[in-house]
């Protein structure tokens, strides 16, 4: 199923477009969906703000235990490493770091596990292109549940950002680069909560 909504004006969601096609399509955004040239080639990430969370619920039987831990743990706080949520199947991922240039992070993607990527501090961009659209650039590690990948020369790759209440998901089709600067490097504390597919 496919789910298209407008998209944020801020944080460079939707760059390069001109300010009159922002103030015309850019207020709060549903999903920000990518269009290739063949209509199975569909990024179906989402980002919203934490406010609207309510909204995916029903997505996933998970996603409710999911944003009420982002909704009212204190995130700041939260010490780095694991915190179990509900078993395996919700479990948050604490760290910190300096953001990368976009040639240093790399893209990847997941097999069991859907991720909501939420930031404590700082802000960050985060490529994504359509899983299918990359190659492998090491064998899929069942422990991690991460496979790292490169996209082919005719992927199309999207930048986002995330900020603020700004979180995104991204599901097993949805190749992310995580850990790109927004222009100079910064320091973030970044929160993943690790959504159990079924």
């Amino acid at each position: 199923m496919l789910y298209v909504g407008s998209r944020l004006r801020r944080g460079g969601f939707c760059r390069g477009e001109s300010n009159q096609q922002k103030s015309e399509m850019c207020n709060i955004s549903f999903f920000f969906v990518s269009l290739q040239k063949n209509i199975k080639n569909i990024i179906k990430m989402i980002i919203d703000h934490l406010p609207s969370a309510s909204l995916y619920e029903s997505l996933n039987p998970h996603f409710k235990a999911a944003f009420d831990f982002l909704k009212t743990a204190d995130l700041k706080a939260l010490p780095l490493g694991k915190h179990e949520i509900d078993g395996t199947n919700v479990y948050a991922a604490v760290s910190e770091y300096e953001t990368k240039t976009v040639e240093a992070a790399k893209f990847e993607t997941h097999n069991r596990y859907i991720d909501i990527q939420f930031l404590a501090t700082g802000a960050e961009n985060i490529g994504v292109c359509n899983a299918e659209d990359c190659d492998a650039l090491e064998a899929y590690n069942p422990e991690k549940d991460i496979t790292f990948v490169k996209p082919s020369s005719s992927a199309s790759v999207d930048y986002v950002s995330i900020y603020g209440n700004v979180f995104a998901i991204f599901f097993p089709n949805d190749a992310h680069q995580p850990c790109v600067a927004r222009g100079e490097k910064s320091n973030v504390k970044k929160v993943v909560v690790k959504v159990a597919v079924k």
